[in-house]
């Protein structure tokens, strides 16, 4: 019964990752963490002014304690061809980002991806 439940909410995520762009243009960014990890918090906070400053729809999973989650990125990374060893993953369109550097160097990484793939976000 769980694995059909896993395999539904699969299907279901994926039929929105999959959504080019949102009826008012946004762009879908997916942002996988890990509950308790500093790089992960560093991330979030960086998103959450992001979001409130663009057009841009973060969607969240945690995957340390939600197995759902932790099974949707392991079967994304096997798609999409990444590692995902470790969090934070962000994705973007086409592009992937691992991990948090902080604003200066990874944040002006999103901001670039999102500027460049408003048109062709997965």
């Amino acid at each position: 019964m769980k694995i059909k439940l896993t395999i539904l909410s699969s299907i279901a995520f994926l039929l929105a990752f999959f959504n080019f762009v949102s009826a008012v243009n946004k762009v879908d960014l997916y942002f996988f963490y890990g509950q308790g990890c500093s790089h992960c918090a560093k991330a979030e906070k960086f998103l959450s002014q992001l979001e409130n400053n663009e057009k841009i729809d973060v969607h969240r999973y945690e995957v340390f304690r939600n197995r759902a989650n932790a099974n949707l990125l392991s079967f994304l990374g096997k798609k999409l061809r990444i590692d995902t060893s470790g969090v934070p993953i962000i994705i973007v369109g086409s592009k992937s980002i691992f991990g948090f550097q902080g604003a200066d160097i990874t944040g002006k990484e999103i901001n670039n991806i999102v500027g460049r793939d408003r048109k062709s976000v997965v």
